[in-house]
């Protein structure tokens, strides 16, 4: 895997991951919503805490540093995750609808990454 856009969306919500290959590290975005952008930033690495920095007024921290915990545990090296997803006036069940959706992206990024059994 060198570059990848996988998209997924249900009902107003339309989420995009982008990742990057870096040497043996990741490098991953995701965004959404009205106002895609950067409101939280996680870093992980095998045998480091991981290290997460979000914005005032911003709720992606958690699934920042959730994926990139995941995705470092899984195929090792440094993953560095930006994260940015803004709907206006979101409801619960749409922030639910948005961890699902994410989650799934990150599943068929997992999938698609060599030796995973998915494309390289």
């Amino acid at each position: 895997m060198k570059e990848q856009t996988l998209k997924r969306a249900e009902g107003r919500i339309h989420l995009t991951l982008r990742a990057l290959t870096v040497g043996a590290d990741l490098c991953i975005i995701l965004e959404g919503g009205q106002k895609p952008h950067i409101g939280a930033v996680a870093l992980a690495a095998e045998g480091e805490k991981s290290r997460v920095m979000g914005l005032p007024g911003h709720r992606e921290d958690e699934l920042a540093e959730k994926i990139s915990r995941r995705v470092q545990q899984t195929l090792g090296g440094t993953v560095s995750v930006a994260c940015g997803i803004h709907l206006k006036d979101i409801t619960p069940d749409e922030i639910e609808t948005v961890l699902r959706l994410s989650e799934g992206l990150v599943d068929q990024l997992l999938q698609n990454a060599p030796g995973a059994g998915g494309a390289s």
